[in-house]
């Protein structure tokens, strides 16, 4: 391993860190609850099922977040990482066409829908 990785990984955590408090469980619980709602009452969802046991999966990682940031960091940049090729990606639906960035508007009567630059560029 190299010695910048190693260095890294072997960083010491941060000095009187406090561990979960309650309301830590508590929000672990909420992002977990919700995820698992959406995924009932929207089963047609992007990811579908994958999705929701990503979030649900990703949502402990709330509770070692003050004792290891790095390592919370590395779990759920990962897991956002991997999740489009888990879950096939975010499909377009095909009845709908990307908007065209312009700082114009379109002519009269075009059938391409135009959005002001500003959005774009947000």
């Amino acid at each position: 391993m190299p010695g910048p990785l190693r260095s890294l990984l072997a960083e010491p955590r941060p000095p009187g860190a406090s561990g979960p408090s309650r309301l830590d469980w508590l929000l672990v619980a909420v992002c977990a609850a919700t995820a698992a709602v959406e995924g009932a009452l929207r089963p047609d969802q992007p990811g579908g099922a994958v999705a929701v046991v990503l979030a649900v999966g990703l949502a402990p990682v709330l509770l070692i977040r003050r004792s290891r940031p790095l390592l919370a960091v590395t779990l759920a940049f990962g897991a956002t990482l991997l999740a489009p090729l888990l879950t096939g990606g975010v499909k377009r639906s095909p009845s709908r066409s990307a908007p065209r960035c312009s700082p114009h508007s379109s002519p009269a009567g075009s059938s391409r829908r135009s959005i002001p630059w500003s959005t774009c560029c947000c």
